[in-house]
């Protein structure tokens, strides 16, 4: 007898809690990433909170700006109608950003930073 296949579920509109519970993730991430630089830099000099106040906004904003701007536009979320994606970042790339194409969305993950593409990494 043969294994059954499930087939994965689809989703054009994700439920509000998976999208709150992943923002709230990456929130937290980013708030225990500030703490833990304040900390290495030691609490009581003002480059700790100095670097921990850059890094917090360079990563709010890169999330919450940059990609809006530059990844979710090729998205298919974006597109789509009454769609919401698992970062719910689709809602806000739509009032800020044009529609880009769907088929270059698989070259976010290009460039010198990631593994499978850095040539000197090879």
């Amino acid at each position: 007898m043969q294994p059954k296949k499930t087939k994965a579920k689809l989703h054009t509109r994700y439920p509000l809690s998976s999208v709150l519970i992943y923002n709230g993730s990456t929130i937290l991430h980013f708030l225990l990433g500030g703490i833990g630089i304040a900390l290495g830099y030691s609490f009581s000099s003002w480059a700790g909170y100095a670097f921990a106040a850059v890094y917090l906004v360079l990563a709010l904003a890169e999330m919450y700006v940059l990609m809006p701007l530059r990844v979710c536009p090729n998205c298919v979320y974006h597109k789509a109608p009454d769609s919401l994606c698992i970062s719910g970042l689709n809602v806000i790339s739509k009032r800020i950003a044009q529609a880009g194409d769907p088929n270059s969305f698989a070259r976010r993950a290009e460039g010198c930073f990631v593994p499978t593409t850095c040539t000197w990494q090879r």
